[in-house]
């Protein structure tokens, strides 16, 4: 009873780990497009990259 009670702590744990790693992932993604866009968006219309 106890070894199962460690397995469903330790599952529930690393599941908030990779809930809060793949929260994290997503924010930082967003921030970048949302920095590039606004990068892109302030470059004259003619000029390229």
């Amino acid at each position: 009873m106890a070894s199962s009670i460690n397995f469903v702590i330790a599952a529930y744990a690393l599941t908030w780990v990779c809930l809060v790693a793949y929260a994290t992932y997503v924010h930082r993604t967003l921030r970048r497009a949302r920095d590039e866009y606004q990068r892109a968006s302030r470059q004259p219309a003619g000029e390229a990259r």
